[in-house]
């Protein structure tokens, strides 16, 4: 695996993972 294609992976698994965060904190209404 190339660096870059680790950057990739990894920035898609943050982006998930931040997707789902978010989703599950306005569920919880933390911003309601």
């Amino acid at each position: 695996m190339t660096v870059a294609g680790n950057d990739r992976k990894l920035a898609s698994w943050c982006e998930e993972l931040g997707v789902l965060f978010v989703m599950a904190f306005l569920r919880a209404g933390g911003l309601g």
